[in-house]
């Protein structure tokens, strides 16, 4: 019998995985939830909450006389817009980088792939992304999908051509 090399050990590993459950994949989420809502948006609050003392300042008006309440609108929709743009480049920017996960993932041991074992492009990740939103639209059914199928992907996961893995 002949003695397994450092090539047959990194092959068989390549070809050696589980799909992610249900259970880490949620794990997950709510690891980078937490890493988005607490850290990301605690720093963009104060960034908003400089920018209004700042411009009060600086206008010398207070916050009364509908001034503040201007201001509220404007730096809730930038707060939106800033929020969407920083969860897509997070999770399309990650999923597509040498790690192949998320924060969240990397911590409970999963990874993203395309159906052929390879990187996912940024276009399939953004794609992915994006795809979440049908996933979740009708009771999230989409996500729920994952459980009858024999490679645990959700709709997003299937419409983007990905499927997660544990490592």
């Amino acid at each position: 019998m002949r003695e397994e090399t450092l090539d047959d050990i990194i092959e068989k590993d390549k070809t050696e995985f589980a799909y992610a459950g249900f259970g880490k994949r949620y794990a997950a989420v709510m690891i980078d939830t937490v890493l988005i809502a607490w850290i990301a948006t605690y720093a963009v609050k104060n960034m908003i909450h400089e920018n209004i003392t700042l411009s009060n300042l600086i206008s010398g008006e207070g916050y009364e006389g509908g001034f503040y309440g201007e201001l509220e609108v404007q730096n809730f929709i930038t707060y939106i817009l800033f929020m969407m743009l920083f969860r897509w480049l997070y999770f399309a920017g990650m999923e597509s980088s040498p790690f192949k996960a998320t924060a969240g993932k990397l911590l409970v041991g999963l990874y993203v792939e395309n159906t052929e074992g390879g990187r996912v492009t940024f276009l399939k990740a953004t794609g992915r992304y994006f795809g979440k939103i049908l996933s979740g639209l009708i009771l999230y059914i989409g996500y729920l999908m994952m459980l009858g199928s024999p490679t645990k992907q959700t709709l997003h996961d299937q419409m983007s051509g990905c499927v997660v893995k544990e490592k």
